[in-house]
């Protein structure tokens, strides 16, 4: 009989050079629903039969020793049986608990830490329904050890996260701080004290420390330096040596304290915004060209078609007349007409091209004007007052155009915005909040 263990894949393999990281041991293995656990080969009874020689050769009984001895949780695990296996099945989502006792699925895993020593990396996969906890009654222990990954839907980390840590998550929290040089990729991030890398869909963060934010929606309570690009950004209390870029709006909501900020409105600029824009322009060009080397292309053979109209409709005649009187055409007649049809099909499989990538242009083109329009509709409130020194800049991307404004002093819960003053003449005025 044998035992086989599907969702392990065992230790790590040695690489080229015959070294080992010890860091992928597998801590966590992640399954999906209908996943084959493990699988329970029979014993298989031979027969009797005799040798070379025809001496007789007894049957022996076969060996038995991997009957499975633990039990298994029925409500996460699916056993099927018949003459010669068993398989056991996830029935959810999950990572598998087994030991000698007992084999089940779960969607919860507590641990102290993730470091080099405990557990080494763990992949436990963003589309599992796994949630990992680590608590901790000290906030400043990194429960996320150094250069360590980690991979789940979910991470609930009460400590902090040490230099070199990569994670990526659906939904992340942390108690803690991150380090200036771990990175986090999430849809949903809450952190206490952030001064790595964070690309979120949506983000709060109590305290931004020269961290680097990319994301959809931001809110910092206090923001001491650092980078954000957001659609919208809201600050509660900003210090100095901070910068803000936003594609919709940026707000100010309690108090500006520091000095040396910089403001910035451009189009896309949100989690994906830049790309799908980068993506735009790049069809947009492509598009472009290829209109513009079919309509030539286009524009000659309708020339063509135009100089030859008049023998192709005689040749269809005489094709006619022929076809009427029972007489055989000219083969060079027919190879001619023929020739002169798969133009006229040419042609307008060319003009059809043509008007779908028209209708495509078009769309793009649509799709980069309502994005640089965004500039027109976007805003920074500051529901205090001005002080220091602090810049504001709004921009145009398609075609490059910025405006630079500083804000005076006596500027006061006011609102700015960017206005389009005459042909490619901007303004950045100050308005009522």
């Amino acid at each position: 009989d044998a035992l086989i263990i599907h969702y392990k894949d065992g230790l790590a393999e040695p690489d080229e050079h015959d070294r080992i990281d010890y860091r992928e041991r597998d801590f966590v293995h992640a399954v999906n629903e209908d996943d084959v656990l493990l699988e329970y080969i029979q014993p298989i009874t031979g027969r009797a039969g005799r040798n070379f020689r025809g001496e007789y050769i007894a049957l022996r009984e076969p060996n038995i020793t991997h009957v499975p001895s633990f039990t298994y949780d029925e409500n996460t695990v699916l056993v099927t049986e018949d003459d010669s296996r068993s398989l056991y099945y996830a029935k959810c989502d999950g990572y598998v608990l087994h030991n000698k006792e007992r084999l089940s699925v779960g969607d919860e895993l507590e641990i102290a830490s993730a470091d080099f020593k405990s557990t080494g990396n763990i992949h436990a996969s963003l589309d599992k329904n796994i949630k990992i906890s680590m608590h901790s009654e000290d906030s400043s222990i990194d429960q996320i050890g150094q250069n360590m990954v980690l991979e789940s839907d979910e991470l609930d980390i009460s400590g902090s996260v040490a230099n070199g840590a990569t994670i990526t998550a659906n939904v992340v929290s942390v108690g803690g701080q991150t380090h200036k040089s771990s990175t986090i990729y999430a849809k949903e991030a809450e952190i206490n004290i952030h001064r790595g890398y964070l690309e979120a869909t949506r983000v709060h963060i109590s305290r931004l420390e020269h961290g680097v934010v990319i994301a959809d929606f931001v809110h910092v309570t206090q923001m001491m330096g650092g980078t954000i690009r957001a659609r919208v950004i809201e600050i509660d209390v900003v210090g100095s040596h901070a910068t803000l870029i936003a594609s919709n709006k940026i707000t100010i909501i309690s108090e500006l304290k520091g000095s040396e900020n910089t403001f910035i409105i451009e189009p896309a600029v949100g989690l994906n915004d830049k790309d799908n824009f980068a993506q735009l322009k790049s069809e947009h060009k492509v598009l472009e060209k290829a209109l513009l080397r079919e309509e030539k292309s286009f524009l000659q053979k309708r020339q063509q078609l135009t100089q030859n109209k008049e023998i192709g409709e005689r040749i269809k005649k005489q094709l006619l007349q022929d076809k009427r009187e029972g007489r055989k055409s000219s083969s060079i007649l027919i190879d001619k007409y023929k020739r002169y049809t798969e133009f006229l099909q040419e042609i307008k499989a060319l003009q059809i091209n043509m008007e779908h990538k028209k209708t495509r242009f078009n769309a793009v083109n649509d799709e980069i004007i309502a994005i640089q329009n965004s500039t027109y509709d976007a805003k920074i409130v500051n529901n205090s007052s001005w002080r220091g020194h602090n810049e504001i800049y709004f921009r145009l991307i398609s075609p490059e155009h910025e405006e630079r404004f500083v804000p005076k002093l006596a500027y006061e819960g006011e609102t700015i915005v960017f206005e389009v003053v005459g042909a490619d003449e901007y303004e950045i005025k100050v308005v009522e909040s």
